[in-house]
């Protein structure tokens, strides 16, 4: 314990003395003894001054002092904590012996050493020490076995690593210094083991060997491969080969083998114990053999057209077939047979189908052909074209026509839907027709409908007429899909697709119609039913169900605006076969709206004429993990956004109709600071799996008409993106820079891709 120094030492003289020395001429003066404590600080290198002076030993004395304060000080020595600065006030004839004592700082100790960890690569980890050294400070010195880590973060009680690599696997430590010493946890006091991802092909022939390699890195790792969650054992199939090290070899791959695989990395940790981390999950699938399909052909008909499609599981990639009719051929690829049989003979088939594992077995199958018989019969979707007897609107038709030659479906005309019956009339040859009456009650004439169904190409063409109006003609397509003996399997996928405005010509006359992008997302089943889901360049929801035509043909239809416009065309899915992955969607649909009666319609209230939009879009597969959406490179910058139209180029903030940002591996629209975007145009969705996207953008403008303030219009956009197109597309509704009341909509186009 130090002994606390007097603030002021003071010796009084006698009055006589006071009185005397003056006279005498001599001037008085005074002297200070300072005694240092312990010994073991004196040995240290304690030391002691006045006012700033020498440093004087302990014991020493100092005489000749001016009266007054004066000022000790002590010298700060390793080890221990210096006694504080004391002010002494000397008088003439004494000599304060001040007793100044040093108080030895203890070492530090370690009361909660830094654990250790094995994490996956890309996580965060944090070491953290407890010490004290009797309530001294204390410093910190993070170290990887003896070397010394960098940063302010290796100089506290805790050390974090934000990202963890490989590269930062090893035995950690730290040394702790209070100033009275030093003590470093045990080498090493922590382990940190890494955990990295799994390398090897997740799809594998059968018979085939499958390797796959676990990465990691630690002090003393350990490894053990299981399958489903299920340890994986050498000694029990001795297919594998690896089971306790990085690398697992699985010979002669079959089905049973397909399934998640995953690798449990272990490592010892400081205190003796055992660390485990389970590694990512790869699910390997197993390229089996294909196997064939039941088959049911048949019966054929001379003359009629075969459409049965060969199937197998496994996806297989190549069909053969002996014994085919003349007539008749396969495609090779898809497994689909066509054409007609010339011969009303029970033909023997002999079917295998193959891919990169090998070949099926052989799939024998009889079938009888019989000779020609009347007409084809299922499900056809359909339009009628645009006249005065739907008020220009268009139409839809539909019809299910029985094996037995009933006819059953209906007809829209504009805002009026009417239903029909009837029987098919067999004529020579492939085709057939049909005549129906449809009664419209007592004060309308009734309608006539006749169409023929070309049996060859499931192509149903005709008319309907009121017998005043002119008789408007009738185009429809049979759906030969169904799930099982049909299936439209080089068709059934996602696609995106535009509907594309004409080219504008500016400046835009008064009756333009919208500029921007309607855009629709299609799906397609193996049954040929298609689901059309999408808007139009205003902004108006253009939805719709639908089959398929036996091309890919899909008929479209949209009454709108309380029954005020409509629009209709075809699209048509083209087919990239082998692989499908290119198929096309490209058709024409026309588009047009009467002027509103309503003074509140702000969205293209004087309507617009017919026009064509073209369709164009294809097959949309969601990008793999980090790969980024369209085919863009992983780079900043990659990315380019255009909005175009409604005289948003007229905007005080014109020049953000363009902005250039990062589309990120993880598919994650980053846009670029305040600087570059001034109309703080941003994504507030942007879906890789599905394609969509939307986001928003401000324009600030004076106000209209000189009046004071700004006008904010803060404009949402919204889209798709088409990879056949390499760009996402779509519409903004944009409030016009006018005095006019309510404020006209005007639609523009908003467009990225690579810049």
């Amino acid at each position: 314990m130090s002994t606390p120094l007097s603030p002021n030492v003071r010796v009084d003289l006698n009055p006589i003395d006071k009185a005397v020395m003056p006279d005498l001429g001599y001037a008085a003066s005074g002297s200070i003894l300072v005694t240092i404590t312990p010994p073991e600080a004196v040995t240290a290198g304690a030391r002691w001054k006045i006012d700033g002076g020498a440093d004087r030993t302990s014991g020493t004395t100092v005489n000749g002092l001016s009266i007054g304060n004066h000022t000790v000080s002590f010298k700060a020595i390793a080890g221990f904590a210096s006694p504080p600065e004391q002010v002494v006030n000397v008088t003439a004839g004494v000599t304060p012996a001040i007793i100044a004592a040093y108080t030895q700082i203890p070492a530090p100790t370690i009361t909660d050493e830094p654990d250790s960890a094995i994490v996956a690569a890309g996580d965060a980890v944090s070491f953290a020490v407890m010490a004290n050294a009797g309530g001294s400070p204390l410093t910190y010195q993070w170290r990887k076995v003896t070397k010394n880590l960098t940063g302010a973060a290796a100089k506290t009680d805790t050390y974090p690593i934000p990202v963890v690599s490989t590269s930062h696997a090893g035995q950690y430590n730290v040394v702790v210094d209070s100033g009275g010493g030093k003590v470093t946890s045990p080498i090493p006091s922590a382990n940190l083991g890494v955990v990295a991802a799994i390398t090897g092909s997740s799809t594998v022939n059968q018979g085939a060997t499958l390797t796959l390699t676990q990465a990691a890195a630690g002090p003393g790792i350990t490894y053990q491969w299981k399958k489903g969650g299920v340890d994986l054992v050498d000694t029990v199939d001795k297919r594998i080969s690896g089971s306790t090290k990085n690398r697992l070899i699985v010979k002669l791959m079959d089905s049973a083998d397909e399934g998640d695989y995953s690798c449990a990395v272990s490592m010892p940790n400081h205190a003796g114990g055992t660390l485990s981390k389970a590694g990512p999950t790869l699910p390997v699938t197993v390229r089996l053999r294909p196997v064939l399909d039941p088959l049911a052909f048949g019966p054929w008909t001379v003359a009629g057209s075969v459409i049965d499609l060969i199937t197998a599981q496994n996806a297989p990639t190549r069909f053969t077939v002996t014994g085919l009719p003349s007539g008749v051929v396969l495609n090779r690829t898809t497994g689909q047979l066509s054409g007609k049989p010339k011969i009303a003979k029970p033909a023997k088939l002999k079917i295998i189908a193959s891919n990169l594992a090998g070949s099926s077995a052989p799939l024998l199958a009889d079938v009888v052909i019989n000779a020609l018989e009347d007409p084809t019969y299922g499900v056809f979707n359909g339009l009628i074209e645009r006249g005065a007897l739907n008020s220009g609107f268009g139409g839809t038709f539909t019809s299910t026509m029985t094996s037995s030659g009933t006819i059953s479906g209906k007809l829209s005309l504009g805002r009026s839907v009417h239903a029909f019956r009837g029987v098919l009339e067999s004529l020579p040859g492939p085709n057939a027709t049909a005549l129906i009456t449809i009664s419209r009650g007592k004060v309308l004439t009734p309608l006539t409908l006749e169409f023929t169904v070309d049996a060859t190409t499931g192509h149903l063409t005709g008319t309907v007429t009121d017998g005043v109006s002119a008789p408007v003609n009738i185009g429809a397509w049979r759906n030969p899909w169904n799930s099982r003996s049909n299936p439209a399997s080089g068709y059934a996928f996602s696609y995106t697709s535009l509907l594309r405005p004409p080219v504008s010509v500016l400046p835009l006359p008064a009756d333009a119609p919208p500029q921007g992008n309607g855009y629709a997302v299609v799906k397609v089943t193996t049954s040929g039913a298609v689901k059309w889901v999408g808007k139009l360049g205003d902004g108006t929801t253009a939805s719709r169900s639908t089959t398929l035509g036996p091309l890919g043909e899909i008929p479209l239809h949209w009454m709108l605006y309380s029954y005020t416009g409509s629009s209709q065309g075809w699209a048509t899915i083209g087919l990239d076969s082998p692989g499908f992955q290119a198929n096309t969607l490209d058709g024409v649909v026309d588009w047009m709206k009467n002027p509103q009666a309503s003074a509140k319609v702000t969205n293209y209230r004087d309507g617009f004429a017919l026009h064509n939009l073209t369709v164009i879009g294809g097959r949309y597969i969601a990008p793999a993990k980090n790969v980024v959406v369209l085919g863009l490179p992983d780079s900043p910058d990659n990315a380019e956004l255009t909005l175009t139209g409604a005289n948003v180029g007229d905007a005080l903030l014109a020049s953000a109709a363009q902005v250039t940002f990062q589309i990120t591996a993880a598919n994650k629209a980053v846009m670029p600071p305040t600087a570059s975007n001034p109309a703080a145009t941003r994504f507030t969705s942007f879906s890789a799996p599905t394609g969509a996207f939307g986001g928003s953008f401000v324009l600030r403008d004076p106000k209209p008409g000189g009046a004071a303030g700004t006008l904010i219009r803060t404009v949402k956009f919204y889209g798709l993106m088409v990879p056949r197109l390499a760009e996402g597309a779509g519409y903004f509704l944009l409030p016009q820079y006018t005095t006019d009341s309510p404020v006209p909509l005007l639609s523009g186009k908003v467009r990225f891709a690579a810049p």
